[in-house]
């Protein structure tokens, strides 16, 4: 799947209209790992999705996003952690 980044929220490591490679199978048989960008489902907005990093994951596996630009992104700060399920795909490739 190739997604289209809107927004600041990534930069520098992605910018706005950089076009990304996802890997919708990358956890069929392993588990999101700390420092992995993620396609996920945005927590309050149905059909949409945010591009963000691992941070962390805690003991009951819930996942801790961050956008790399900290004070353009929406992420786990205000929204929390989100489950496995949430997690659509892994970023594996940036095309110019």
């Amino acid at each position: 799947m190739i997604v289209q980044v809107e927004g600041h929220s990534m930069f520098p490591s992605f910018r706005n209209g950089d076009m990304l490679y996802v890997d919708t199978n990358a956890y069929s048989i392993t588990l999101p790992e700390i420092g992995d960008i993620v396609l996920a489902n945005h927590p309050f907005k149905k059909d949409c999705h945010i591009i963000k990093r691992i941070k962390s994951i805690d003991k009951n596996g819930m996942y801790f996003l961050s956008g790399d630009n900290f004070l353009e992104s929406t992420d786990s700060r205000s929204f929390g952690a989100v489950s496995i399920e949430d997690i659509y795909g892994k970023i594996i490739e940036k095309f110019f």
